[in-house]
């Protein structure tokens, strides 16, 4: 895969990543404020309930995490079979949860929680293929602030990023094919077959 990154660079060939929360306009607004404060979390968890299998769902957790956390290592599978995955790992010294299930009713909700000392962000999608926005709340010894919503699917979010990074040549999507490529790294072989 990164061979084919590689190889769509070279070649100045747009790929659109189409994933589910990563780009969501929710995500990239906050992300940076979400990444400052990410390493001094307490632990920092992602919970999904799709229609989609367990594998697809893990590698949008994945997505998520590294748009607004950044790298993430160590993923370890506790579980992965058609009704559910539940795995850990690790942004730098923070741990992650990532677990989800599969929804009979085929409705999509995903949490992004990120817990630490003071303060707390609060994460929430709905189902990707309704007009639903993104919910993001954040809390400190302030209060609860509830940041402005954003009436934009990730999905054309995504394509407005690609056309953006091929137009200007010089800022690149929040989520490209080295980052997919990074991504499917972290998963096992064998749960991608699941």
């Amino acid at each position: 895969m990164h061979r084919l990154a590689a190889r769509a660079d070279s070649l100045a060939v747009p790929v659109v990543i189409d994933t589910p929360w990563a780009v969501d306009p929710a995500t990239t607004a906050e992300a940076a404020r979400i990444k400052a404060t990410a390493h001094n979390s307490a632990t920092i968890e992602v919970f999904t309930a799709t229609g989609t299998a367990p594998a697809s769902s893990l590698l949008a957790q994945l997505a998520l995490l590294r748009t607004t956390i950044g790298e993430i290592t160590g993923v370890r599978l506790s579980r992965l079979d058609t009704h559910a995955h539940a795995a850990t790992a690790r942004a730098g010294s923070v741990p992650v949860l990532l677990s989800g299930v599969r929804s009979a009713l085929g409705t999509t909700e995903t949490r992004l929680v990120l817990r630490g000392a003071g303060e707390q962000w609060r994460l929430r999608y709905g189902d990707p293929r309704i007009a639903r926005p993104a919910t993001v709340l954040y809390i400190d010894e302030h209060g609860e602030r509830l940041l402005p919503t954003v009436y934009e699917s990730a999905h054309r979010a995504a394509w407005r990023h690609t056309h953006i990074a091929a137009m200007s040549g010089a800022t690149p999507p929040p989520y490209t094919l080295h980052d997919l490529a990074a991504d499917l790294a972290l998963v096992p072989t064998e749960a991608l077959r699941a």
